[in-house]
């Protein structure tokens, strides 16, 4: 009788686990064009994508996403304006924790390589964004920095190699993950670091996301292992301090046979954003309800 109710006791759990989680359903607003690339707001009202529709003003612009409650679904996408956007491609925001500073890559001129990584400012959330300012040739090289997350208040900035291009010296394989901290007496970026080995391979890591204790980052890689062409992967670290040990596959309830790329996780951890190639051949945004972070990692 007894292991006749444990066993019941942990097919419930089990089905609840399994109904906690949706099904990831793709956004309402993605077009026939390329939609991805996403950075949530800490409010959750606002999300920050990449498209290249054509009403844009160049190849690849930030487009913006919000909505009046996190109840409530996302508007259609605005373009960010002429203050982000321009005749080049602007790629991969991520917006800072008090939303007033909002980080990207760009292949615009006046740069320090081919693709760097830029920041714009603003007073408040109802004031324009400010002119873009390049983040410098201590991040900066004369390869290509792409895809930033910026991380605990502003402080710690994740970035990878562009995919497909030379990456930076002193790496482990083709795009790696890479961090600089901010220097507390000068306000200035320290040098790069390389986030190295189990997390960086031989293959591609690219795309970042930390939650917002910095103890969970995620990414996406083409390593094998995966169940697609590139898929979502985590490492966990204990502590700040402490270095991230062998990443983990996601798992199914996020990668599919297609590639899965770019996620990002609402502040109160509720809701999972990522692109995928699943649908009709274009990249698109997926939106997944989950109850925990927990649902997620093994």
């Amino acid at each position: 009788m007894k292991k006749k109710f444990i066993k019941i006791l942990i097919l419930s759990f089990l089905l609840i686990a399994c109904t906690n989680s949706s099904k990831a359903k793709k956004l309402w607003f993605c077009s026939d064009y390329m939609d991805r690339a996403l950075s949530i707001s800490s409010d959750g009202l606002s999300l920050y994508i990449v498209s290249d529709n054509p009403d844009g003003y160049g190849g690849e612009d930030i487009w913006i996403s919000h909505r009046k409650s996190i109840k409530d679904p996302w508007e259609k996408p605005i373009n960010a304006g002429s203050e982000i956007n321009t005749l080049y491609n602007e790629w991969a925001p991520s917006i800072s924790i008090d939303n007033k500073k909002l980080y990207f890559a760009s292949d615009r001129v006046d740069g320090v390589g081919g693709w760097d990584i830029w920041y714009s400012k603003r007073e408040s959330i109802n004031t324009n964004w400010e002119e873009p300012v390049n983040v410098g040739s201590i991040i900066n090289s004369k390869k290509n920095e792409n895809n930033p997350f910026i991380a605990l208040n502003d402080s710690v900035l994740y970035f990878s190699d562009a995919t497909g291009y030379s990456p930076r010296d002193g790496g482990c394989g083709k795009a790696d993950l890479w961090v600089s901290y901010q220097n507390i007496e000068s306000n200035q970026w320290d040098l790069p670091l390389n986030i190295g080995i189990p997390v960086n391979s031989q293959y591609n890591e690219v795309h970042p996301f930390i939650t917002s204790d910095g103890l969970v980052l995620f990414f996406s890689s083409d390593r094998p292992g995966g169940y697609g062409g590139r898929d979502i992967w985590y490492s966990k670290r204990n502590s700040l301090d402490e270095a991230w040990i062998e990443p983990v596959n996601i798992g199914p309830s996020i990668n599919s046979s297609y590639d899965e790329l770019e996620l990002c996780i609402s502040n109160d951890e509720k809701e999972i954003y990522f692109s995928s190639k699943r649908s009709n051949g274009n990249i698109d945004i997926y939106q997944q309800k989950i109850s925990s972070l927990f649902d997620l990692l093994d």
